[in-house]
């Protein structure tokens, strides 16, 4: 259908311009016939009323100051304001574990070793791991979750289910 637009529009556009060729007129002849001229005259409507020009600039000067002040609190530094306590920092060690802590951090190491050597991830793993993380210490967390996810991406583990692995 596309291809017989095109012919059609074509053969149309060379019509247009055979006839035009065929027109005899004077040189110097205006175009258009004196009654279309009369039609493509346009006028342009008066103001409705004088603009204020003095005012009209009062106006911008006002409102460029006003943006300039703005952007110019914006861009400077604002005083320090107390900032609530974010708890203990990071530079700070966790206290010793407790025996019992040490205990479950060996257990979650183990879990993780386990499944590095058969070299996969099972649902039950991570259910272990599940039930020993919340008691582990914060440095013990990480120790575990570095080993874990160190051994997963170099593809010593793959997971045997679905879903999220811890």
């Amino acid at each position: 259908m596309r291809p017989f637009i095109v012919i059609a529009g074509l053969a149309l556009a060379a019509g247009g311009f055979v006839a035009g060729r065929n027109v005899k007129r004077e040189p110097g002849a205006p175009l258009l016939p004196a009654s279309s001229q009369a039609q493509t005259e346009c006028s342009v409507p008066a103001p409705a009323a004088p603009i204020d020009t003095a005012r009209l600039s009062a106006e911008l000067r006002d409102m460029l100051r006003q943006e300039l002040a703005r952007k110019k609190a914006e861009s400077e530094p604002r005083p320090a304001q107390p900032q609530p306590d974010p708890g203990p920092s990071r530079a700070q060690p966790d206290p010793a574990p407790s025996r019992e802590q040490i205990h479950l951090g060996e257990q979650a190491m183990a879990i993780v070793t386990e499944a590095r050597t058969q070299g996969h991830w099972s649902a039950e793993d991570r259910d272990k791991w599940l039930a020993l993380s919340s008691d582990l210490t914060r440095d013990q967390h990480e120790d575990v979750l570095r080993a874990f996810f160190t051994a997963l991406n170099a593809g010593e583990l793959k997971l045997d289910f679905p879903g999220s692995p811890l």
